[in-house]
């Protein structure tokens, strides 16, 4: 059983898996680098962006499938991470983050700023006040500086030993996320992003960036949508993180706050003011426009669009998961109100406000993983898994799937 791709998708395709960067120390999920990653745990294109959406934010969904522990730290001891790869984008922006409720929430414990990666080798302390725990996800993050405007994102499963007993990750700034919000919050091009809560360990990788002003980035909601869970780290400090809501000013460098939540911004030399814009039923993005007239605000305002969601009716509770479109759309609640996400990954279907594997119905179960089965007369196909069938959509366009 096979795919049988057309000559030109094939060349098309093989670049993709073979471009941009990845992390190599510590070893992140489905890494070829792995030895003990085989057959269909290994993603040969780890290097790829995260989808311009969000969906697959973070970690490519790879945290949702399990993995191994890949390293061991020690709270307040010293090491470096090693990034892979030739594709840098002339580099950028990275950060280093974890998370202690399996990618639900983030918090940075180093900024990289400008040179990364093209620098490939940065040190880093674990912080002496982060709780001790297992099962822990290890994310290194990237802004590209040039090129389609993308973030990167790879994760490894670590231990962390010697943390307080009473420690916390509380005192630590959230996650910089932008270019995975549709048409808003996307860094302009040729930006090495300043960010505006880097944290205690910064280190620029282009000196002249120091003392300049954190970046602003129009448009980015307050933090990205939490994905849905699997296990958890098991930490003998602090629990889960709850969401934080921040507000917004001109030199804060974030920009807005999920839902109805606005934020002014404060006077300058020019003239400045608020600009809100509603997204279809959905929500209220809030951009600062800085110019010398009110024609050049005006000039400069784009009215983003999103789908209209579908309605649980008043008062949905936040965080919750709202499916529609048979499981293959889904809308995510915030502050009552449903914020429309889009299209489910491939492979996962929306049910019962949460999300899982797409196991093709009516179909008996397979061996051995990773192999394929074409469906819908060659337009859409499936992958073996854990001894189901797995609905994977439809096959790429100029593709078509033969069985054989």
């Amino acid at each position: 059983m096979k795919l049988l791709l057309l000559a030109l998708s094939t060349l098309l395709a093989v670049p993709s898996a073979q471009a941009h960067m990845e992390l190599l120390t510590p070893l992140p999920l489905r890494s070829k680098f792995d030895s003990r990653n085989t057959g269909s745990d290994v993603d040969y294109d780890n290097k790829r962006p995260l989808d311009k959406t969000g969906l697959d934010f973070p970690c490519l969904h790879h945290h949702l499938s399990g993995g191994h522990i890949t390293a061991e730290y020690v709270a307040g001891e010293s090491y470096q991470i090693e990034i892979e790869g030739e594709a840098s984008h002339n580099g950028g922006s990275c950060q280093l983050s974890l998370s202690y409720d399996n990618g639900s929430s983030w918090r940075v414990i180093k900024s990289m700023i400008g040179n990364c990666p093209m620098q490939k080798t940065w040190g880093f302390t674990m912080p002496a006040t982060v709780p001790a725990g297992e099962n822990i996800l290890f994310a290194w993050s990237w802004i590209n500086h040039t090129g389609n405007r993308e973030m990167y994102m790879n994760c490894a499963r670590v231990n962390i030993r010697n943390g307080k007993a009473s420690g916390s990750v509380d005192n630590l700034p959230m996650l910089f996320t932008a270019n995975i919000y549709g048409p808003v919050c996307r860094v302009p091009e040729g930006t090495d992003v300043i960010f505006p809560e880097p944290g205690d360990q910064v280190e620029y990788g282009k000196p002249e960036l120091q003392g300049r002003p954190p970046t602003v980035v129009e448009g980015c909601p307050n933090r990205p949508p939490p994905p849905p869970s699997e296990p958890t780290a098991t930490s003998t400090g602090s629990s889960p993180l709850p969401p934080r809501t921040s507000t917004t000013s001109a030199s804060s460098g974030s920009t807005e706050a999920l839902a109805t939540t606005t934020t002014s911004d404060k006077s300058t030399a020019t003239s400045s003011r608020t600009v809100t814009s509603t997204v279809s039923m959905s929500y209220t993005t809030t951009t600062i426009c800085s110019g010398t007239s009110t024609a050049q605000c005006n000039a400069s305002e784009s009215t983003p669009t999103a789908s209209p969601s579908p309605s649980p009716g008043p008062g949905c509770k936040s965080g919750a998961i709202i499916c529609s479109g048979g499981g293959t759309t889904w809308s995510l609640c915030s502050n009552g109100q449903p914020i429309w996400m889009g299209s489910v990954a491939a492979g996962m279907e929306c049910r019962d406000g949460k999300m899982q594997r797409a196991e093709v119905r009516g179909r008996s179960g397979c061996t051995p993983d990773g192999s394929k089965k074409c469906l819908a007369g060659g337009t859409k196909w499936a992958i073996c898994n854990q001894g189901a069938w797995i609905d994977m959509g439809e096959v790429a366009s100029g593709t078509t799937c033969r069985d054989s």
